[in-house]
């Protein structure tokens, strides 16, 4: 599976709110060039950015504009099944708004991920992938198109994939379930099998409900590796049995891992897990905003934020938690305030565990 990322030029636009820049910029790189062929020459690339040009124009109060995408998308693709019912879930979107809410403002900010800041390409892809069908049941029916049965988020820790998971929770009006390794463990023979059972019972009767598995690889090992036992393989085959076809039971299944490869083949099955979504390090936006909540409550001056996450690629939230940490322990030792400058030289010093080869091992 291949990784598709917007260059930063277009966060930097979309956070400074110099939205026609943003919308060029998206223009420029997926126009046609003298040989007829789109610039990427990639297909998926091409609609990657489509959907994040849909998803900006939407949270802007651009419903019409985007629903015109959308439209163009399920023109220019029209095997694309997803592609229409995308389209029809915006019309539907525009037309069934609460009674006496008006439409939202063009070019007002709506905040329809709270909380989240940035991270548009991967709200683009939950937005078609996961939103929709789980909003819009009804054209899935109409366009008789299976719904999609679970989801796997992947990629290095400290990414943030159950604050994503929570906060889509929140966003659908779902219960949250959380469950960890630990959550299941028993001294038991097949009590771990029991336990995987009492939680999906769980869920079913707090539907609609997110279930959310994290660290997955340790709950469903490769049955496959030499060094894993019979026990299991029978907690394997548990999950197997309750994931089939639990989209109709009104649980929306979310797993998590940051070590894809060593999942059993057979849940990342169709019908089991439809879905590999990719979670990397926050972008632009989302950096600036993780800096920020880091800084609430420390002894801070004025701090050139956007600076500070220029200097910041491929840092995770758990590396800016952690030079955070850093610069206040180096503030109260001068007894000063933490500063760009004092901010800068931490960050400047630090080396994240990510860079482009890194981040490739987590991919498929």
């Amino acid at each position: 599976m291949k990784k598709w990322t917007l260059p930063s030029k277009l966060h930097r636009y979309v956070y400074k709110k110099d939205i026609d820049k943003a919308l060029g910029f998206l223009s420029k790189i997926t126009a046609i060039n003298e040989t007829g062929l789109f610039k990427e020459n990639d297909e998926g690339y091409l609609r990657f950015a489509g959907a994040f040009r849909v998803q900006l124009l939407m949270e802007l109060g651009y419903y019409r504009e985007a629903l015109a995408w959308a439209c163009l998308e399920a023109e220019l693709y029209p095997d694309n099944v997803r592609a229409a019912i995308f389209k029809e879930s915006i019309k539907n979107k525009i037309n069934n708004l609460p009674p006496g809410q008006p439409q939202p403002s063009a070019g007002k900010k709506t905040e329809d991920w709270p909380g989240v800041a940035g991270m548009r390409e991967i709200k683009a892809v939950i937005e078609q992938d996961i939103i929709v069908p789980f909003t819009n049941p009804e054209l899935y029916k109409k366009y008789k198109v299976a719904m999609p049965n679970g989801y796997l988020f992947y990629g290095p820790p400290g990414c943030g994939k159950t604050f994503i998971a929570n906060s889509l929770a929140k966003k659908l009006g779902y219960h949250f379930i959380s469950i960890t390794p630990a959550d299941l463990g028993s001294t038991y023979v097949h009590g771990t099998q029991l336990e995987i059972k009492k939680v999906f019972d769980e869920a079913k009767k707090q539907a609609p409900c997110l279930l959310f598995f994290d660290e997955f690889e340790s709950i469903a090992p490769n049955r496959n590796s030499d060094d894993i036992s019979f026990h299991y393989k029978s907690e394997v085959n548990e999950l197997l049995t309750q994931l089939n076809n639990i989209s109709k039971t009104g649980i929306l299944f979310i797993a998590a891992t940051n070590y894809i490869k060593n999942i059993d083949t057979a849940i990342l099955r169709p019908g089991r897990i439809d879905k590999s979504i990719f979670i990397g390090p926050p972008d632009f936006e989302s950096r600036i905003e993780s800096y920020r909540l880091q800084m609430q409550g420390r002894p801070i001056s004025k701090i050139n934020y956007e600076y500070i996450s220029e200097m910041s690629e491929y840092f995770t939230h758990a590396d800016i938690e952690l030079v955070c940490n850093e610069a206040t322990k180096l503030a109260l030792s001068k007894k000063s305030l933490i500063d760009t400058d004092l901010l800068g030289s931490i960050v400047h010093n630090y080396q994240p565990q990510l860079n482009d080869e890194k981040l490739n091992e987590y991919l498929l």
